[in-house]
């Protein structure tokens, strides 16, 4: 006997297949008891496990649906537009459109590119538009006012009679150029050069301003001036006056604001150069005394040499100054650079120290003593 137990479970009873044979419903009424098998072996049928009536009992008992507590039916939703598609859209407005907007594309860059050309070709070939024919350095051009014309300034002038003369107007400052500030400038009597003019009578202005009524040289008026390098601000000059015979003994200084001129005696041959000082208190005049270079200082208030000679040299050397080389340190002091040689053959100066590089230039520094 094996103790199998059957696959749906012991609470489901089986039954013999054999059991209802032909005939067996005409012993009456009264059904047979299902056979039970002994073995276990087939499968119950009919009857539910514990575990499911346990479930079915503790299943809520469903609740009766009425008018009162049906669920509204669900609201339909609204139907969305169609969109129609970019075919459909250039279909309803013609197949043309398309071919349209590129042809007129293509004709704006045509337009664009021929114009682009035309003005390109004109350029090169001289045309410059109204505001762009005159060049920097050139005025604009004002029209021509006619007589009669609104706008006329000029009055009218009758045949045979004499124009009425115009008072020269001084040219700007301006028109003084650079190299009137750091050169030495040639002026000769009749001309003019660095804002200033000497005519044969010895007269001397600047920038049409009267100077001095007739500046000397020598026993006659000045045929020619030595210009030297212009103040900063354009206020203060030095000048050499020449005779006719070429000597340019005569050195002074110019008030050009308040139109006066200094006699000037440094000695010697006459400077060379000018340093000016910050303020333009003081100026520096490059002269030689016999072989040695040295420095005046002069006081461009009044034109006096307050220190005739600021280098001083031991003996037998005399003192090469480096040209260029001034520096104002501040109103009351300045450096120069300065080489010591011994003089040459009789007495001459020595080109071979000047132009050997092993004798150095030393700078010195110099304090103004009024």
């Amino acid at each position: 006997m094996s103790n199998q137990r059957p696959p749906g479970g012991l609470d489901e009873p089986t039954h013999d297949p054999e059991q209802h044979k032909p005939g067996a419903d005409t012993r009456g009424p009264a059904q047979a008891q299902p056979w039970v098998d002994p073995n276990r072996t087939q499968r119950y049928s009919g009857r539910r496990s514990i575990v499911d009536r346990l479930k079915q009992q503790s299943k809520e008992p469903e609740r009766l649906t009425t008018a009162q507590t049906a669920e509204p039916p669900p609201k339909r939703p609204q139907a969305e537009p169609q969109v129609a598609s970019s075919a459909q859209m250039r279909a309803s407005r013609g197949g043309r459109s398309g071919s349209g907007l590129r042809l007129g594309l293509v004709l704006v860059v045509v337009i664009v590119l021929g114009l682009a050309g035309g003005a390109a070709a004109a350029w090169f070939s001289g045309w410059r538009p109204g505001f762009l024919a005159s060049t920097p350095g050139e005025p604009a051009k004002t029209p021509e006012v006619k007589p009669g014309q609104p706008g006329e300034t000029k009055p009218e002038v009758k045949p045979g009679e004499p124009a009425t003369p115009t008072t020269p107007t001084a040219p700007p400052a301006a028109e003084i150029p650079r190299s009137c500030y750091s050169n030495i400038t040639e002026l000769k009597a009749g001309a003019s050069a660095c804002g200033f003019a000497l005519d044969a009578a010895g007269a001397l202005t600047f920038l049409g301003a009267r100077i001095a009524e007739r500046l000397a040289a020598g026993s006659g008026p000045a045929q020619r001036l030595m210009l030297y390098p212009l103040s900063p601000s354009s206020r203060f000059a030095f000048l050499r006056a020449c005779d006719g015979a070429n000597r340019c003994d005569a050195q002074r200084l110019v008030d050009i604001k308040e139109k006066k001129v200094f006699e000037l005696k440094p000695g010697g041959e006459g400077f060379f150069w000018v340093a000016w000082s910050p303020k333009e208190q003081m100026a520096l005049l490059g002269w030689r005394e016999n072989l040695s270079d040295t420095i005046a200082v002069v006081t461009t208030a009044d034109g006096k040499i307050v220190r005739p000679s600021t280098i001083r040299t031991a003996k037998n050397r005399y003192a090469l100054v480096r040209a260029g080389s001034a520096r104002w340190r501040d109103e009351e002091s300045f450096s120069v650079e300065v080489k010591l040689c011994p003089p040459g053959k009789n007495r001459a100066r020595n080109a071979e120290c000047e132009k050997d590089d092993d004798v150095k230039y030393r700078r010195r520094t110099v304090k103004v003593e009024r």
